[in-house]
């Protein structure tokens, strides 16, 4: 099967069915699991070297 062959409303059910996924598993998440992502988020940019311009 070719990805032409393969429906389109299917691929955008999929995105949508994944998104709702990560958006949920987000909420459920606690506040203080989204910062401390956040934190490791910005200390990489802190040690990568590009980050600091």
């Amino acid at each position: 099967m070719t990805a032409q062959s393969f429906p389109i409303n299917k691929v955008e059910e999929w995105e949508n069915l994944t998104s709702k996924a990560t958006e949920s598993t987000f909420s459920s998440a606690s506040s203080s699991h989204r910062y401390f992502f956040i934190n490791i988020q910005l200390f990489n940019s802190l040690l990568d070297p590009r980050g600091m311009n």
